[in-house]
């Protein structure tokens, strides 16, 4: 909606007044359903002599799935001008130095006649973007606290009828999230046309001591118009954080319990309990080689499978004990994944 303004023109093809044009009207008369006009639709305009000129002011509204172009607007101008009009010869008798004399001559008359014509406004029509945000993925599909180098990536549309320039989108990041990197929290995008998107990627850490729940990440996306009019569209982009699964030996013994050297067919077992917050799948546990240890290891790793927080399992190792090994206390390394 805003304030048309229109000049109120003299048309050539109308006669020429020798008088002023009085009662001088302008009126609208769109023909398309995008533009309307609003309020009074037609604007009085006085009087006007030769060589002036007046202002006509009307409200127009726009519908919002007007595509962008020129429109042509009709508009009608109505006035009414006073015109001589010949009345008829006349023959009158004059007396002049004591002579009687007759002259024919012609009488006029003044008359007002109502004049309409149509002329055509040209309206440019721009249309707005419209900025959205679509298809929110992260890598890792499952965020833990601790993780680094979260990818968040979502794809930015205008789904509008103007073109968006200078597009530029940044996560307000706080606690337990910050940037990877410098600028990590920031993507570009440029020029966004009409029905056109982007891909962007954002890179964030999590702080190993987060609270497992749903966190709403405040997104800005910043852009400018046609008509270079600054804009801002907000949104809020969701992580869901779920709990680690955290593991603890409980408890390991041999079989024989008192290992001799040269012994075959020893076994080890170790119990392990889940102390995290999350359910733990297909775990499994592994002793790591190490040089120098008089071990031989039959059975290397075991499949203890699903654990739940506070739930325990044992896993079952084969091993003979070299003919030389040191008659000491041995530190085997543990891997459980």
């Amino acid at each position: 909606t805003g304030s048309l303004p229109l000049s109120a023109p003299t048309p050539s093809y109308p006669p020429t007044p020798t008088v002023a044009p009085r009662g001088l009207t302008t009126l609208p008369m769109p023909t398309q359903t995008y533009i309307t006009t609003l309020g009074a639709p037609a604007v009085y305009l006085g009087s006007l002599r030769p060589g002036e000129s007046a202002v006509a002011y009307f409200r127009v509204h726009v519908d919002r799935n007007t595509p962008s172009g020129a429109f042509s607007v009709p508009l009608t101008i109505k006035y009414e001008e006073e015109v001589e009009q010949v009345w008829g010869p006349l023959s009158v008798t004059e007396i002049e130095n004591n002579l009687t004399y007759r002259r024919d001559t012609t009488t006029y008359k003044q008359i007002v006649k109502e004049v309409s014509f149509t002329d055509y406004i040209g309206l440019l029509v721009v249309g707005k973007p419209d900025i959205n945000i679509a298809n929110v993925l992260t890598s890792p599909t499952t965020i833990r606290p601790g993780d680094n180098l979260v990818e968040i990536t979502m794809m930015v549309e205008n789904s509008g009828e103007g073109e968006a320039r200078n597009v530029e989108t940044y996560l307000l990041l706080e606690y337990p999230f910050e940037a990877s990197q410098t600028r990590s929290d920031r993507a570009y995008v440029g020029l966004l046309k009409p029905g056109e998107s982007r891909n962007i990627v954002f890179k964030v850490d999590v702080d190993e001591k987060a609270e497992k729940k749903t966190y709403t990440i405040p997104l800005v996306v910043t852009y400018k118009e046609e008509d270079g009019s600054a804009k801002e569209f907000r949104t809020g982009i969701e992580l869901s954080l779920r709990g680690r699964p955290d593991f603890k030996i409980v408890k390991s013994w041999s079989e024989p319990l008192k290992l001799v050297q040269g012994q075959e067919d020893a076994k080890l077992y170790v119990t392990i309990k889940n102390i995290g917050s999350e359910q733990a799948e297909s775990v499994e546990l592994r002793v790591l080689r190490r040089s120098g240890q008089p071990f031989d290891f039959s059975k290397r790793s075991d499949f203890v499978g699903t654990l739940d927080p506070g739930e325990e399992a044992t896993a079952i190792l084969e091993f003979d004990v070299d003919k030389n090994a040191g008659v000491k206390t041995h530190i085997l390394n543990i891997s459980i994944r």
